[in-house]
């Protein structure tokens, strides 16, 4: 629903993508991940002077409950001082409802993961379609007591740790038990046309 727009001489630009980070979700304190999720970028990389801003656009915690915080346009230098763009979708977006079970209350978590797909036409344009929705994980049983979300974040050199305690202060806004819980991850295909 927003625009963002910056001009640079095509003599100084270059387009790509890079693989920015990693989601990998852990259910009921497994070793192994039972989802991993690889994140990739559009680059615009731009041989210009001036310090990086940083953070553009969006926010840099991995689990949003605001579809508007999917997308995070980030501006840093690389090891050759170009200047890079990027954007990417490396969050969850998350929807919790609470459910009456017998004499006490579980929890709904959905999580949706929108994957970029890049693909270079040579339009000079950019162009974002959903193309395919799928469920990667589904669990409605309610007999999970126990999520680790880890996301490796390689612009930001740095990893985080998200747990149920996160899910629910992300969904309701303040602290409840949050388990047990039942729990849908949906992967939502975007294709990006450059």
């Amino acid at each position: 629903g927003g625009e963002y727009s910056i001009d640079f001489p095509s003599q100084y630009t270059s387009r790509g993508y890079i693989e920015i980070g990693r989601i990998d979700i852990y259910l009921n304190s497994s070793s192994q991940p039972t989802l991993s999720f690889s994140c990739t970028a559009l680059t615009q990389g731009a041989n210009v002077g001036g310090a990086p801003r940083g953070l553009l656009y969006g926010v840099d915690t991995h689990i949003v409950n605001d579809s508007r915080m999917i997308p995070r346009i980030y501006e840093y230098r690389d090891g050759n001082g170009l200047m890079i763009i990027t954007l990417d979708t490396c969050r969850l977006l998350l929807d919790v409802n609470t459910i009456p079970t017998g004499n006490y209350s579980g929890y709904y978590y959905i999580l949706t993961y929108y994957n970029l797909t890049i693909n270079f036409r040579g339009s000079g344009s950019l162009r974002i379609e959903p193309v395919r929705t799928y469920t990667a994980y589904s669990n409605i049983g309610g007999n999970l007591w126990n999520i680790t979300i880890v996301v490796s974040d390689y612009i930001l050199g740095k990893s985080s740790s998200y747990n149920v305690i996160d899910l629910v202060k992300t969904g309701f806004g303040k602290e409840y038990a949050g388990i047990p819980f039942s729990l849908t991850i949906v992967v939502e295909e975007l294709v990006v046309e450059v």
